[in-house]
């Protein structure tokens, strides 16, 4: 928890969620009059029937008449992550050797099941040991391979599957109350897919060989509550007074290192805003360093997590009041947002209620450094159909240290902005003179280098994300587009110069 409301992690802040600290997490709760006390609250998340609250128990099997408690809430969209040796091979592809001892210490580490649930937590679970090798204790089976409770066998060890841990970001604590009203329906809480990436910003030490760590980078997809959320539409801001001031509590991201398993998280930062939205897109980690600077040299790099303002309401409509504009965000993974989110750069998006889709990035150059992000935004704006917009935001220009995010995209406004890649286009097959609005896009584009070198940037229209999408009739594309910025084809000036207007249409193509 954010105990001095000052937006950093300090010593202390990161403590269990037990009865032994009822007194200093009861104002975060709410927690009142039995029932609804904070040891009965605690309890309640943790697992246990409590007398008074929402009952945990479940017939399982149906009709057998034995009933049970239960307790992992459900994940919905947080797909679970497996995090087991180190995979990034940065070694390999860009020749940095500071990994390879990074990998040799981890290599056979315990694999662990990341998952966001709708209970208030992130939840880590025992994947146990992986051996490359058919099991010599079941000879009558043959397998490809096999998991034991510890390095070698399941003499001892903690159970396959176990849960090794929680987490329960702050900015949710306020909301935990609600799972225990007996007219309780369903609250997204931590229902984001993680993130992970292995990344090197820690200060060299046992679990850090070169500096190298593994972060898990979550968030609440259309959970917690947002500035410009409204009743009805999605959670308004969470106020709650603590200690004679009111807090106000956002949708977020946070950033754990997960490096080993052996030992509990330890929450690095959080992120939240008024106009962050709801935490709906999935982050990308990118480096940026020097050009003057080597390739693998660390001195001058940083690490960077980009991702983009979310909607303010659970059904993603974006209504005309109060209105989210789309921001792109981008953190320094070591430094984290600073005190009062001083240290983040923001890029708006421009007019129209809107929101980011994932992102995808890539090095251009096999250089060790990203050169260009991409991703889409939706639009609303209150006459046309569901429309969008594909971005790039170009992150190179750094020469010298220190970089910022100041060479990054174009000037617009005393900011700095990604550029449109399409925003409407002339596909040849429409009557003279008419122009076809690009659809909405929320997911991810794919992005390739072909064999003469050009970089193609590859997404689809769409959404599904409230039940008025499931009957929405409106066309929806494909869309592959040569980049021709990262193609040396046009040199960006402004937001819109270097779009793409005319394309083809291979509907029929064969």
């Amino acid at each position: 928890m954010d105990s001095n409301n000052d937006g950093l992690v300090q010593a202390g802040e990161q403590m269990q969620f037990s009865t032994a600290n009822s007194g200093t997490l009861s104002p975060y709760l709410r927690a009142g009059a039995a029932p609804y006390t904070a040891d009965n609250i605690i309890n309640f998340i943790r697992g246990d029937e409590i007398a008074g609250l929402r009952t945990r128990m479940l017939e399982v099997p149906i009709g057998s008449g034995t009933y049970k408690v239960w307790k992992l809430g459900d994940p919905i969209h947080s797909t679970p992550t497996i995090v087991a040796a180190p995979h990034t091979n940065y070694d390999l592809i860009y020749g940095d050797s500071s990994y390879t001892a990074f990998f040799q210490q981890y290599q056979n580490r315990r694999e662990v099941v990341y998952v966001g649930a709708n209970d208030g937590m992130l939840h880590a679970f025992n994947g146990g040991y992986y051996h490359k090798s058919d099991d010599v204790t079941t000879p009558a089976v043959v397998e490809h391979g096999w998991f034991t409770k510890n390095p070698t066998d399941n003499s001892s060890g903690r159970p396959l599957g176990d849960e090794l841990w929680g987490f329960i970001p702050h900015q949710l604590l306020p909301q935990l109350q609600w799972l225990t009203r007996a007219d309780y329906t369903h609250v997204y809480y931590v229902d984001l897919k993680p993130t992970v990436a292995d990344v090197r910003i820690f200060t060299p030490d046992a679990d850090h060989p070169n500096g190298w760590g593994t972060v898990l980078i979550g968030g609440f997809r259309m959970g917690g509550s947002c500035g410009n959320c409204a009743s009805g539409t999605g959670a308004p801001p969470m106020i709650v007074n603590i200690g004679g001031t009111n807090r106000t509590f956002y949708s977020a991201y946070f950033v754990l290192d997960i490096t080993n398993p052996e030992v509990d998280p330890k929450l690095l930062w959080s992120f939240s805003s008024a106009g962050l939205g709801l935490s709906i897109g999935i982050p990308s980690v990118m480096r940026v360093s020097p050009t003057a600077d080597s390739k693998i040299d660390n001195t001058n790099a940083k690490w960077m997590v980009l991702f983009g303002s979310g909607p303010n309401g659970y059904a993603a409509d974006l209504p005309a009041a109060p209105v989210q504009l789309a921001t792109m965000y981008a953190v320094d993974l070591k430094v984290g947002p600073g005190a009062g989110n001083s240290q983040v750069t923001s890029m708006p998006l421009g007019s129209w209620p809107s929101f980011v889709g994932n992102i995808a990035v890539l090095d251009r150059n096999f250089d060790y450094r990203t050169d260009v992000a991409y991703f889409g935004r939706t639009i609303n704006d209150g006459a046309l159909p569901w429309r969008g917009k594909m971005y790039r935001l170009t992150t190179g220009g750094c020469t010298n240290a220190p970089c910022s995010t100041s060479t990054w995209g174009v000037a617009n406004g005393g900011n700095r902005s990604a550029t449109e890649m399409i925003d409407t286009f002339n596909d040849y097959t429409a009557s003279s003179g008419t122009i076809v609005e690009t659809g909405p896009i929320t997911t991810a584009p794919s992005v390739t280098i072909d064999d003469a070198n050009k970089v193609w940037v590859f997404f689809g229209t769409g959404r599904y994300l409230s039940n008025s999408d499931k009957t929405n009739t409106e066309q929806q594309y494909l869309f592959g587009i040569k980049d021709n910025v990262m193609n040396s084809g046009c040199t960006e000036t402004n937001t819109t110069n270097c779009n793409t207007v005319n394309l083809v249409n291979t509907t029929n193509a064969v």
